[in-house]
């Protein structure tokens, strides 16, 4: 009797472990249909991401493409129309003619000299007539380092509402400074050609300042590069040179892309830009700011530089209202407010990604 009961034991015992066993299986199967599941839709959600930004890429090239052909087109017919005219003039007055060819050739000698000047953070006029193995002109302001004290301001994010006032003081005290620019304020677009008008330079910052699209991949980040610095042509008339990545290269904000910053940065340099970043805060990038800490914070860091590269946003009124100042300072204490080149000192921090 005792065998026959341990014999049905056994057997109730070996169903258990069977039913469990199977159970296991089953549980098995369907995490790794799950995980199947999830990786495909992963891939799909990839593909028709990067698809969409290349699409992105392509309209904004052949954008540019098409603008850049109008340009030549439009000059072309100009430069036929002038010519038609002077062989007329010509015909009835050679002398008159020679005069005014020379009073045109000295005129287009002054206008090249100012556009070197004024606009010597950009391509295709400027500092590096789009080559940065071009020799300097005397102007680029990269030759008075370690002559010079000089400090370069800059400012993130605008333009905005308080840019107008801050281009007013600027001019009042003769300083040049440099704008890193997004379109976070359409209305004030406008505001990029007054200043490289006043003979500031201006770089790209971002043209949506999101940095979860921006850093979700190398497509996204040049798709939004190349928005904004169509924005700069359009406004300007010139495509910049200058780079300042959002949040500095040093962010830990991308971290969620391991490694999306030390590819961009490699990017940025080999084709031709110069990235910015900066040893000198003014503090200003949090919510409580005070004019009178942007004036400490650049008082205090600055002091014992020779070289500053300064940062500042010109879309809080009370860094904007501390220039003054600030200004006042530095020139009494022998610093030259100068604008970046793209052979300037670019301050780079450690990249963290």
């Amino acid at each position: 009797m005792d065998n026959e009961v341990r014999r049905h034991l056994d057997k109730n015992e070996r169903i258990r472990r069977l039913k469990i066993k199977r159970l296991i299986l089953i549980i098995a199967m369907a995490v790794f249909v799950a995980a199947v599941v999830v990786g495909i839709a992963a891939i799909v959600h990839a593909v028709r991401r990067n698809s969409a930004a290349k699409s992105q890429t392509a309209a904004v090239t052949q954008e540019t493409k098409k603008k850049s052909a109008d340009a030549k087109s439009s000059k072309a017919k100009s430069s036929s129309k002038t010519s038609s005219k002077a062989s007329s003039k010509s015909s009835s007055d050679k002398s008159s003619s020679k005069k005014s060819s020379s009073d045109s050739k000295d005129s287009s000698d002054t206008s090249a000299k100012t556009e070197e000047k004024q606009y010597i953070w950009a391509s295709p006029k400027g500092a590096t007539t789009g080559n940065k193995e071009d020799p300097l002109p005397e102007s680029d302001p990269s030759l008075l380092e370690g002559k010079e004290k000089i400090i370069y301001l800059t400012f993130d994010d605008g333009p905005g509402p308080y840019t107008s006032q801050l281009l007013d003081i600027l001019k009042n005290h003769n300083a040049k400074v440099t704008f890193f620019v997004t379109h976070q304020y359409p209305e004030y677009q406008d505001m990029l050609k007054r200043e490289a008008e006043e003979g500031h330079s201006i770089g790209v910052h971002s043209y949506t300042h999101d940095y979860k699209l921006i850093y979700s991949g190398e497509d996204q980040y040049w798709t939004d590069f190349n928005n904004m610095e169509n924005v700069i042509e359009q406004e300007t008339g010139y495509r910049t040179e200058l780079v300042r990545f959002p949040g500095g290269s040093s962010n830990t904000v991308s971290r969620f892309n391991q490694g999306i910053m030390t590819r961009l940065t490699q990017q940025v340099e080999a084709n031709g830009y110069t990235y910015v970043d900066w040893n000198v805060s003014s503090g200003d990038g949090g919510s409580k700011t005070t004019t009178e800490s942007v004036i400490s914070n650049g008082e205090t860091q600055c002091s014992g530089k020779n070289t500053c590269v300064m940062l500042c946003h010109d879309v809080k009124q009370s860094t904007v209202n501390a220039i003054d100042t600030f200004l006042t300072w530095g020139e009494q204490n022998g610093y030259k407010f100068l604008a970046l080149s793209p052979h300037s000192f670019p301050a780079h921090q450690h990249i963290n990604n």
